[in-house]
């Protein structure tokens, strides 16, 4: 007689801990990489947009951006107003440096 013997919810729960961790490590990253363009463009001025990058995770998914929600600085900074030119630094931050972003995903989803 054979006996099988299942292990699908130790396979997903272990997945699903390093999808956790992948994206976790890409957020921290992306973080990095898009306040490193705020200071390369200069857009320090009292530091609230630098120390407002961060990055958030979800199930399948991660997002990086400011936390300031009570300002529309940051959009304006990003996507360009009439009276204020724009100077890009979330998707620079993040385009610029997909391979290095891939790369740690790669170096963190480990089962």
């Amino acid at each position: 007689m054979v006996k099988f013997r299942s292990n699908r919810k130790e396979v997903i729960r272990r997945m699903r801990e390093a999808n956790k961790r992948m994206l976790t490590a890409v957020g921290m990253a992306g973080s990095s990489h898009v306040k490193q363009k705020i200071q390369e463009k200069d857009l320090i001025d009292t530091g609230a947009l630098l120390n407002s990058i961060d990055h958030q995770v979800d199930e399948n998914s991660v997002y990086v951006g400011s936390k300031l929600i009570s300002e529309d600085y940051p959009i304006y900074l990003e996507k360009e107003t009439a009276t204020i030119k724009g100077k890009s630094y979330l998707r620079p931050g993040i385009m610029d440096n997909l391979s290095n972003l891939r790369s740690v995903a790669e170096r963190n989803y480990k089962l």
